[in-house]
């Protein structure tokens, strides 16, 4: 429109100009501003033509570029996806020939240690019943290597039988003899097994209980085993203080802790702690297995329960445990 007025507005102009000039008529005046009106429609009409033309010319060279770029970026797509399947498909085979391994893993590793078991036992109640006088009189030098000799045959049995329990938990075959058990009763006989121990290292030993049962429908013997083990480990990492076990309720579940007041575990240890074979900050004279506060956590997770620490070097330790309180629709699960 900026055109068709320039140029109207020029023809105009000239036929003033002409008026003034000329003295023509103003009959040829009128033709003569029909005419320069025509002229400059027609003028623009091809200007704006030939913008147009440029513009979708312009706009077709954008459009095959378009094209051209999406087919690309669709053979592009295509080739992920193969590669993506390809990578999927090498992923899923790598997996089951991972589980595999796995289970040769558990299978060898429950077949050793059932092996080693079945000795075991007798070669433990032989030697007790040498030490004990069954098979005649011996001398101190024999009954001193023959205790030796028991000691070292029953912590291979307690190795053998953490192997063994490790086994049955990554094989999910860990079977529960579930009943109505006081919590608090658990503790108590646990704690009484372990008074002579706290005496002998000046340590106190205490049990904050509830003055009402405690009832969890649990295993009695990996409960029992879940307090032993974190008893002796508080007992291996506190020099001196106190060993607090406590139980208390919290709405539907039994919360269990036990507390020390030892060396602590240091902050880039704890995530570790729970592994199988992980002894952390154990003294060189001190022996262990690495294995009981797994055994711990796969007790306590085969009974729906979690578990969780808490540490500060120098400090202390507090293991917590949760359970679910006894119910009759518990028990009918």
């Amino acid at each position: 429109m900026k055109i068709q007025h320039k140029l109207f507005l020029s023809f105009v102009i000239i036929a003033v100009l002409t008026v003034f000039l000329v003295k023509i008529s103003t009959y040829y005046l009128i033709i003569l501003f029909v005419l320069a009106g025509g002229l400059s429609i027609l003028m623009a009409r091809s200007v704006s033509n030939d913008d147009l033309a440029e513009k979708v010319k312009k706009s077709e060279t954008e459009l095959a570029a378009a094209l051209q770029d999406c087919k690309e970026q669709t053979v592009l797509l295509d080739n992920t996806k193969e590669l993506m399947a390809s990578v999927m498909d090498e992923l899923e085979r790598t997996n089951q020939e991972l589980q595999e391994l796995d289970q040769m893993r558990n299978d060898f590793i429950a077949y050793i240690v059932h092996e080693l078991r079945n000795p075991i036992i007798p070669i433990c109640e032989g030697i007790a019943q040498v030490v004990e006088g069954g098979y005649g009189e011996i001398n101190d030098k024999q009954r001193e290597m023959l205790e030796i000799s028991y000691r070292g045959g029953k912590k291979m049995s307690v190795l053998v039988n953490n192997l063994l329990n490790i086994a049955k938990m990554e094989a999910g075959k860990i079977q529960l003899n579930k009943t109505k058990e006081d919590i608090n009763s658990i503790v108590r006989d646990v704690c009484d097994a372990f008074l002579a121990r706290a005496r002998a290292k000046n340590i106190d030993l205490k049990s904050e209980l509830l003055t009402e049962p405690a009832f969890g429908h649990v295993d009695k013997d990996k409960i029992t085993e879940v307090f032993n083990n974190l008893i002796s480990n508080a007992f291996k990492f506190t020099d001196e203080g106190s060993i607090v076990v406590e139980v208390k309720l919290q709405g539907d579940l039994i919360q269990c802790s036990v507390t020390d007041t030892g060396r602590g575990i240091a902050e880039d240890d704890i995530p570790k702690l729970f592994d199988k074979f992980q002894q952390v900050g154990k003294k060189a004279k001190e022996t262990g297995t690495g294995l009981g506060l797994s055994i711990v956590k796969g007790n306590i997770e085969v009974h729906g329960g979690r578990i969780s620490v808490t540490s500060k070097e120098g400090k202390g330790t507090q293991f917590l445990f949760v359970l679910s309180k006894y119910s009759e629709e518990l028990r009918e699960s």
